[in-house]
């Protein structure tokens, strides 16, 4: 059984389901055989959500604008202002119905990967272009997934990429990989080997300033000692040289110079 000629209007297409011919109708148009024009509905409520709250490689997101408008409105989406052209792991699918004026686009990510982080926002213009709204912005950005960094590794966001620092004897992009030739032990005894060398850095500065003070004190003494020499040896030699004076004036007096004979025979 085949469809009749005319038997689906406006542009309709014909199928057989059995032995009931159907039509399909174009967007805009309804009815059984396509006879009835759906009424013409603005541009509005446009509105952006995603599946998901927290985004990780690997995952399957989905990013979803929605709006209202018949005929069937046009969409576009950007990553950081410019138009997004789906790649190998994405693709745009559009939803829309004959009857419901409700329109969705949405954007998927399988699996979602580092490149695929950005700012997306989708605009919506209807047939002719005489109008167009803009949704919210979407932001993919990265977290650090459960138990990313092992061995009690620490994890941190770097350029939109998690990272992890870790512990001392383990290294790697996620510290699973333990470092060749050093254990706990070893590290326990290089601690307690530096800490031994700064204590002994230490103890001989302290013994070093200590034995400097006690020579500055010996030498101070010493100085003082030689000071008070020198003075008793000048106080000698000064009490001499006025022994000697002492006597020299005795010598003058007992032993007079007479100045002719008849003093003598005075005398």
């Amino acid at each position: 059984l085949t469809c009749l000629s005319g038997t689906c209007l406006n542009g309709g297409t014909c199928t057989m389901v059995g032995i009931t011919p159907t039509c399909n109708c174009v967007i805009g148009i309804s009815g059984n055989r396509c006879e009835n024009w759906l009424q013409s509905v603005p541009l509005q409520s446009i509105q952006a959500s995603s599946n998901v709250s927290s985004y990780y490689t690997g995952s399957t997101t989905s990013l979803q604008c929605q709006a209202i408008g018949r005929p069937i409105p046009n969409f576009t989406w950007l990553r950081d202002g410019v138009s997004f052209v789906p790649g190998n792991n994405s693709k745009i699918t559009q939803i829309s119905s004959n009857i419901s004026a409700v329109v969705k686009s949405i954007l998927t990510f399988s699996p979602l990967t580092y490149n695929d982080a950005g700012r997306y926002q989708c605009v919506v213009r209807n047939q002719d272009n005489s109008d167009f709204g803009s949704s919210t912005e979407l932001y993919i950005r990265f977290g650090c997934p459960n138990n990313y960094c092992l061995n009690q590794g620490l994890c941190f966001v770097a350029n939109n990429r998690p990272i992890c620092r870790c512990s001392g004897s383990f290294q790697g992009d996620n510290c699973q990989s333990a470092i060749t030739g050093l254990n706990s032990p070893s590290i326990i005894g290089i601690a307690i080997g530096s800490a031994a060398a700064v204590l002994i850095v230490i103890s001989a500065y302290y013994f070093l300033r200590v034995r400097g003070k006690k020579n500055l004190s010996t030498t101070t003494s010493n100085t003082k000692a030689e000071g008070k020499a020198q003075s008793s040896i000048k106080a000698e030699e000064g009490g001499t040289e006025n022994m000697y004076m002492s006597s020299s004036g005795v010598n003058q007096h007992v032993n007079p110079t007479y100045e002719d004979a008849e003093d003598v025979a005075n005398f």
